[in-house]
C-alpha cells in the first residue's frame, strides 16, 4: 500500500475511557477522521459521494500496540491499495506527532461503493480510481 495522506489531530479529554486511557473504539473515529481528510484532500467529495451512491464500509481491523493518554498530539498515516472493481482498500497508522517512533496503533480498511437504492455495489467512480493511487 502507498502513503497518501497524514492527518493530525489532539486527543481531547473526552476520548478517554474510565480505564485512563483513550477508549478503543475512538481509535477507529480516527481512522475515519484521517480518511474523510484525505478524500477532501485530493477533491473526492463531489467524485465519491452522490445521493444514490457512495462508500459504504465492508471491513475495519485494528491492532492495538500502546495505549493513548490524554494530552497527546496524534499524527494518522494514511496508505492505499489497488482499487478493486467497486471496493478501495485503506491502511492506518497511528503514530505519536511529535515522535514517531512510538506507534500506538496500525489498522485497515476496506470501502465498498454501493448503490443506496439497491444495497448493491457499483463500479468504483472513475475520477476517484484515477485521483486515489
Amino acid at each position: 500500500m502507498k502513503q497518501v495522506y497524514e492527518h493530525e489531530l489532539d486527543v481531547r479529554w473526552g476520548d478517554m475511557d474510565a480505564v485512563g486511557h483513550v477508549n478503543n473504539a475512538t481509535y477507529l473515529t480516527y481512522f475515519e477522521q484521517a480518511r474523510i481528510g484525505w478524500l477532501a484532500n485530493i477533491g473526492a467529495g463531489a467524485v465519491a459521494f452522490s445521493e444514490t451512491a457512495g462508500p459504504v464500509m465492508a471491513n475495519v481491523s485494528c491492532e492495538f500496540r500502546r495505549a493513548i493518554v490524554h494530552p497527546a498530539r496524534l499524527r494518522i498515516e494514511v496508505t492505499v491499495g489497488p482499487p478493486g472493481r467497486s471496493s478501495l482498500p485503506t491502511g492506518y497508522r497511528i503514530v505519536d506527532a511529535r515522535d514517531p517512533t512510538v506507534e500506538y496503533a496500525t489498522g485497515s480498511s476496506v470501502l465498498v461503493w454501493v448503490d443506496y437504492r439497491t444495497g448493491k455495489s457499483v463500479p468504483l467512480p472513475e475520477e476517484l480510481r484515477r485521483r486515489a493511487v
